[in-house]
């Protein structure tokens, strides 16, 4: 875990100091393809294991229950903080 932090702070120092540099634009196209690389072969890793495919079904039921509770908690909370943030402002 402590190499995966400072792998993060040595991209963002690098990104602090190259910023200016011209090829950064190209960071996202980059980024993107990299992570579909990695979906790619995380899939391909799933449809090797037997014992994963088989629990699958249950797997999916508890992953959809999992992400839309973290979603309703999330707007939830979002608009806890909005409304005790914002209570005294008005819209012109």
């Amino acid at each position: 875990m402590l190499s995966i932090i400072a792998a993060m702070a040595v991209g963002v120092a690098a990104g602090y100091a190259l910023r200016h540099h011209c090829w950064t634009k190209y960071l996202d196209r980059a980024i993107l393809g990299t992570v579909a690389l990695l979906l790619f072969l995380m899939g391909v890793s799933v449809g090797g294991n037997r014992t994963l495919l088989a629990g699958l079904s249950s797997l999916g039921v508890d992953a959809f229950v999992l992400a839309v509770a973290g979603t309703a908690g999330s707007v939830l909370a979002g608009a806890w903080v909005y409304r005790r943030a914002f209570k005294n402002h008005t819209d012109a």
